[in-house]
């Protein structure tokens, strides 16, 4: 059967809509919220710590597996530089050695977001980015998939020195009553199916020109890069 680690040191505390990504055996989780319980929101950040991979040790049970580690520790880390405000349900993208945030929002006050940050997991800063052009709207539930190209083979970015080095972001969704520091008196309620990309060379949003059979309306979906393609899934 299967086998659960345990681990050593303080995790997070309970909460939902954060933001969890794995970088050179260590995953990294920020913010979220237990709003119905304690109507607390977090911009916290934790990194568990999974060392070692031993592939040999792997187990599978109930379609879940078990990785063996050799130390399983949880660490905090101390917040530097631009920290965003704490908030939920925002999209968590990983590039090489750093992460990218975008929107999400807080539901005690009611606030949409549609800021970018950029968190550098070697110097554990958090810098505030300023693309050029217009990047999405304020809203949650939305994607936000990496993009690498070497060898005109596009796929998933995990490397920094590959180039054409971008995050595409698809759908989502917004209410018209909840007001953010971008949002406008023309935005109305619901769900989206534009798409945005942020390139990571050129520090620029792009709006594509986009054609054939778009995806209807929709948040909280996944979206995966297939060779030159990305696919979406409600």
């Amino acid at each position: 059967g299967g086998r659960y680690s345990k681990f050593q040191g303080q995790g997070p505390s309970p909460r939902s809509g954060h933001g969890a990504v794995y970088i050179k055996n260590k995953v990294y989780i920020f913010g979220g919220s237990n709003y119905f319980q304690s109507r607390l929101h977090y911009n916290d950040m934790y990194i568990l710590d999974l060392g070692n991979i031993h592939v040999n040790d792997l187990t599978v049970h109930d379609k879940y597996i078990y990785i063996g580690t050799d130390t399983n520790t949880w660490i905090k880390t101390e917040l530097h530089g631009d920290v965003p405000c704490p908030r939920t349900q925002f999209s968590f993208t990983a590039i090489g050695d750093k992460i990218y945030l975008f929107g999400g929002d807080l539901v005690h006050s009611s606030r949409y977001f549609a800021d970018l940050y950029e968190y550098n997991t070697k110097s554990q800063t958090w810098r505030y980015l300023f693309p050029r052009g217009s990047g999405p709207s304020p809203r949650v539930g939305h994607s936000a998939t990496a993009v690498g190209k070497r060898d005109a083979l596009y796929y998933t970015a995990v490397d920094d020195n590959v180039s054409g080095r971008k995050i595409f972001f698809f759908g989502g969704h917004y209410e018209a009553d909840r007001l953010g520091p971008n949002a406008t008196t023309t935005m109305t309620s619901g769900n989206y199916n534009d798409v945005h990309i942020l390139d990571l060379d050129r520090n620029e949003w792009i709006k594509p020109n986009v054609t054939g059979n778009v995806p209807s309306s929709r948040s909280w979906h996944s979206a995966i890069v297939s060779q030159c393609q990305l696919c979406s899934d409600n």
